[in-house]
């Protein structure tokens, strides 16, 4: 009976010991996840920012493209 309560309480302990190391895992990998998310927000951010930048830089040459050729 002893023989079964040990076996017992290894098998838990083992069972444990893998649910927590599953769970630093997924803690690992949600944290990685999330850096991943932030990055590609910044990314998105600065193709709109670069885009409208563009887009003020060509209104301005076209503008000015008009302007000359009015000579």
């Amino acid at each position: 009976m002893i023989n079964k309560i040990q076996r017992f309480q290894r098998i838990l302990t083992t069972r444990e010991k893998i649910r927590d190391e599953e769970r630093l895992f997924l803690s690992e990998a949600r944290n990685h996840e999330d850096r991943i998310i932030l990055c590609v927000k910044g990314l998105q951010q600065q193709r709109q920012e670069a885009l409208s930048i563009f887009e003020d830089q060509e209104g301005q040459v076209c503008g000015t493209a008009v302007r000359l050729s009015t000579l």
